[in-house]
């Protein structure tokens, strides 16, 4: 009987199987997906369309929509695609918390409808805005979504690279991605 147990709550807490979810591990900054910009931070899933992980979003943390600025593109499924949107908690011209959104075209069995995000911290500057920390704006992105009740669980994509910022710093993320449940 204990074992039952222990067995019916592990799986309850396991992350759900992806059986055609596909993201490259990054978003670049050309329509032909050749620049890497940002490392994929966030995955959006379950009831996980842009407008429901967009309004999620916005709900527990204030972050809200914002006017396109540099368009990113994201590669899933073959095909290279535009965002589908962008929140933060500050417009184009101030220090912020900024995520970038994308659908992935495909639903999934596992994990239902997904959208791909970039959360990140970045600093207003000269030449526009130098990303400080990737890490620190999902880790921020997960304490808001987990005290709203979202279930999350994490997978080590590898997706370190080293990016230099147009002031000429450079930024990097650990890693890791971490992936939401977004209720109906």
């Amino acid at each position: 009987m204990r074992i039952a147990l222990i067995l019916a709550v592990a799986l309850l807490l396991a992350p759900p199987a992806h059986a055609h979810f596909r993201s490259h591990l990054y978003s670049f900054s050309d329509p032909a997906c050749s620049r890497i910009s940002d490392p994929i931070g966030a995955v959006f899933y379950g009831n996980g369309d842009v407008a429901r992980a967009r309004a999620h979003v916005q709900h527990h943390t204030g972050w809200g929509g914002v006017v396109f600025t540099n368009t990113q593109w994201f590669y899933s499924h073959g095909a290279c695609r535009a965002e589908n949107g962008e929140n933060s908690n500050g417009s184009w011209y101030e220090t912020r918390y900024h995520i970038r959104f994308r659908q992935t075209p495909d639903w999934d069995s596992g994990l239902g409808f997904t959208t791909e995000g970039t959360p990140h911290y970045e600093e207003a500057v000269r030449c526009g805005h130098a990303t400080r920390s990737f890490d620190a704006a999902r880790r921020l992105l997960t304490g808001y979504m987990a005290l709203g009740g979202h279930a999350t669980w994490f997978e080590y994509w590898g997706n370190t690279a080293i990016l230099v910022q147009c002031d000429g710093r450079a930024a990097w993320s650990n890693g890791y991605v971490r992936f939401f449940a977004v209720p109906l």
